[in-house]
């Protein structure tokens, strides 16, 4: 009897003073999929919650999804969040959010305080993507891409899928950003967004932002912001942003053009690009190499691609194109004082008693440092085709 007393009190006494989590139908809950942050002059945060909600049908599969923009501003990102709860009436959830996008303003003025409620809080992951709008705050931003496209989330899915192939920007997580700033001499950089006219939409004025079939703005994904620490200091796009990938070995696709002996354009696939550095102390300096290997994508018929010096030819000037675009880059990254390809993590791990005596000076010696750049790179596949296939 003792034991079975016993056991029903073990069972009962941890549940008092609890209850079981409420279940939410799923018509209310409200799915914050992409938060936007901004600050105003007094220094207040502004969130911008981006949202979805299913509407339930009679039959499976044609529930209806809206879609509908929240503002709350806040000392903190937390007393902001707490007052989006204050001004609808469904269960706000961040179980689905992808995005973290951060105004340029904002950016400006420092983004750690910014993302810590992001890298605290239980409810968030470290998995969100991060970008920062060019040219604009994160609430012009959503108000305008919310018009282009009905699933801003998902289609910012589809740019980060398809810049795969450009090399000119990548994703780059919150777990990213919160490892590079816990070791100070690196700085972080975080792909840009920005809203563009679309020259393809027909010249109105006034009116919605689709007409005739067209829309006046389009979503661009292209770039990267740089920070010095936490702050922006400026950005980077095309085949410098390229350049910033191949730096950090995370070049996986992109093209470029030169001309061959005879003065046509030849469009390169670059397939595979890998960076090696040799960091020195005496003098201080970064020597890197890099191999890649292309095939030709585009070119003239009157290039003959079976004579070996029209071939080599177009291989020193896709070294050279490459090598440009990488000491473009590095000059950026010196002038605006960001070293976004992690050089000071170079020296600390080749030799970090060295390294000890220079990294309080770093941001002083980076943007003065010397750097030699080599490029070697083979075409792999021409795809001329020397006779007809036979069928």
């Amino acid at each position: 009897m003792k034991k079975a007393l016993i056991f029903i009190l073990a069972a009962v006494l941890p549940l008092q003073g609890c209850s079981f989590p409420r279940a939410y139908p799923i018509e209310s809950n409200l799915n914050i999929l992409i938060a936007g942050l901004d600050t105003d002059e007094s220094g207040d945060i502004i969130l911008t919650a981006y949202t979805d909600t299913v509407s339930p049908s009679a039959k499976p599969g044609e529930e209806q999804i809206s879609y509908k923009l929240y503002v709350a501003a806040g000392k903190t990102v937390s007393e902001a969040n707490s007052r989006l709860h204050e001004l609808n009436e469904k269960h706000l959830l961040w179980y689905h959010a992808k995005y973290i996008i951060v105004g340029e303003a904002a950016a400006k003025r420092g983004i750690d305080r910014l993302f810590a409620f992001f890298t605290e809080d239980d409810e968030t992951k470290l998995l969100f993507r991060t970008a920062v709008v060019k040219g604009a705050t994160a609430l012009e931003f959503l108000q305008i891409a919310a018009k282009i496209k009905s699933g801003v989330a998902d289609y910012l899915d589809s740019l980060f899928e398809e810049v795969k192939n450009t090399g000119k920007s990548r994703e780059i997580h919150l777990l990213n950003y919160a490892i590079n700033r816990q070791i100070p001499w690196n700085d972080v950089f975080i792909p840009t967004v920005e809203i563009r006219a679309n020259p393809a939409a027909p010249d109105e004025s006034g009116g919605d932002d689709k007409q005739n079939g067209g829309e006046r703005n389009v979503i661009r994904l292209n770039g990267f912001a740089l920070f010095n620490q936490d702050r922006l200091s400026g950005f980077i796009e095309d085949g410098t942003a390229a350049a910033l990938n191949i730096l950090n070995n995370e070049l996986f696709g992109t093209k470029i053009t030169v001309k061959s002996s005879h003065g046509n354009e030849v469009s390169l696939q670059i397939m595979k690009c890998v960076a090696s550095f040799k960091p020195e102390f005496y003098p201080l300096g970064v020597s890197i190499e890099i191999r890649a290997e292309s095939y030709l994508a585009e070119f003239y018929d009157g290039d003959n691609l079976s004579d070996r010096e029209t071939v080599d030819y177009i291989k020193r000037q896709q070294n050279e194109a490459i090598k440009n675009s990488v000491e473009q880059c590095i000059e950026t990254m010196q002038s605006l004082g960001s070293d976004a390809a992690c050089f000071g993590d170079k020296f600390y791990h080749k030799n970090p008693l060295k390294w000890r005596q220079i990294k309080n000076d770093w941001r002083r010696i980076f943007p003065e440092m010397r750097f030699s750049v080599k490029v070697s790179s083979d075409i792999i596949g021409t795809y001329e085709l020397k006779e007809p296939v036979s069928g």
